[in-house]
């Protein structure tokens, strides 16, 4: 007996490898975020204002297990292939948009950041705003199965 394939339309496959394509060029991002916090940990964090290098040794540890920690996590999540594509794009939204939010609220507490700040800030949103809007056509053409 032969299975019958459903054919996906030409837009919902081009929706589908920008999606795909989307998780692991974010993957890649904090696949370098990973490597240049772990072997460069100053020259990482000094431009978005965190000295690391005036830390005590259990304030270093702490900041490299924090931002190290957080990017190889993502790198999992991204490159594992268990995980489906629209669970990935959730995962990124959440990251970055949790980011975005704390970054808000610690200039509503503590005052406005500098260009260094602000550019990552512009960064996260615009990387939560896409994860959701691909997460978002991804779940569309699930409906229209």
């Amino acid at each position: 007996m032969a299975t019958t394939r459903s054919k996906k339309s030409p837009a919902s496959t081009l929706k589908s490898t920008l999606a795909l394509y989307y998780t692991r060029v974010i993957g890649a991002v904090f696949t370098i975020i990973f490597l240049r916090t772990i072997i460069f940990p100053h020259a990482t964090l000094s431009p978005i204002g965190v000295d690391y290098n005036s830390q005590s040794l259990p304030g270093r540890a702490e900041l490299r297990a924090y931002y190290a920690g957080t990017a190889l996590i993502v790198v999992g999540g991204m490159l594992h292939q268990d995980i489906k594509v629209r669970v990935k794009l959730f995962l990124i939204q959440c990251l970055l948009g949790g980011f975005a939010c704390a970054r808000v609220v610690g200039y509503c507490i503590e005052g406005g950041g500098d260009f260094g700040a602000d550019c990552i800030f512009v960064i996260e949103v615009i990387g939560a705003t896409v994860a959701h809007v691909l997460k978002r056509m991804e779940t569309e053409s699930d409906k229209k199965k």
